[in-house]
């Protein structure tokens, strides 16, 4: 539970706002309550760094594509468990975040779930340029957006503006 506000950590209220601990090592949330993460990237190193940094918040499963991730949201949604969090990479084989993205938004529509309930997505990508970043928002309803190389503290930032950290 969280301490301020009685919230289960990880519940997201009906505005859509969450309440969330930073990690479990504040000793707040028991594992089970706190949010399931996809790190999709197709580089190794930077997917296994963006792991370690989100286990700290729960359970976290990693993809090296779009078409993978697309599959695990499939599998977390039929398994009710579904993400909560996805750390996306923008360039990759076989299926690029864009389309990922696309997708599992599509998906989410489906499903009818919740306004406020849907995963968030941080994308993540080495790509600064106007045009990414406005088609990740808009086309893809991008939650947060953070540029490689990435490290703890602009993993953290992008969580906050999201009030995930």
């Amino acid at each position: 539970m969280d301490r301020t506000s009685g919230r289960r950590c990880g519940s997201r209220g009906a505005s859509g706002t969450a309440s969330r601990c930073i990690s479990r090592i504040v000793g707040v949330c028991s594992r089970e309550d706190i949010m399931k993460c996809l790190v999709v990237d197709d580089e190794l190193v930077s997917r296994r760094k963006l792991k370690r940094i989100m286990e700290s918040f729960g359970p976290c499963d990693e993809v090296e594509n779009g078409d993978q991730a697309v599959l695990a949201v499939i599998k977390a949604m039929n398994l009710g468990e579904p993400y909560e969090v996805i750390m996306m990479d923008l360039m990759m084989p076989v299926m690029d975040g864009h389309e990922a993205l696309r997708r599992i938004r599509a998906m989410e529509k489906e499903r009818r779930v919740a306004p406020g309930r849907e995963a968030r997505v941080v994308v993540i990508s080495s790509l600064e340029d106007q045009k990414n970043v406005c088609q990740a928002f808009f086309k893809g309803l991008a939650s947060a957006y953070v540029t490689k190389p990435v490290n703890r503290e602009s993993v953290l930032a992008a969580l906050r503006t999201l009030n995930l950290g």
